[in-house]
């Protein structure tokens, strides 16, 4: 889970994550253009890798949203249970009355 990770951590896990960008891009620039290709076309690769790790970005960043909106959701009923348990009147949008 990312919030049992402290930074350094995370620090030390940048170099072989973009290694691993590093060799995919290469490797799928290569089997689309030509043995070579990708060595020829630095700039090439250096967008693919951009591009890998703004869409691993986003996709961690949709995960860490959908896992707090379930969380909050919880958090909600949880209340709204309480507030039920003790007696205090709850409209149907789930706020005291």
């Amino acid at each position: 889970m990312l919030s049992e990770c402290s930074a350094e951590h995370l620090w030390r896990q940048t170099e072989p994550t973009v290694e691993g960008y590093l060799a995919r891009a290469v490797s799928m620039v290569d089997a689309q253009f030509g043995e070579g290709f990708a060595k020829a076309h630095p700039q090439l690769v250096g967008q693919i890798v951009s591009a890998m790790a703004s869409d691993f970005h986003t996709s961690l960043t949709c995960k860490t949203l959908e896992q707090t909106g379930f969380a909050v959701s919880n958090a909600l009923g949880s209340i709204g249970d309480s507030l039920e348990n003790l007696g205090a009147p709850v409209d149907n949008q789930g706020s005291s009355a």
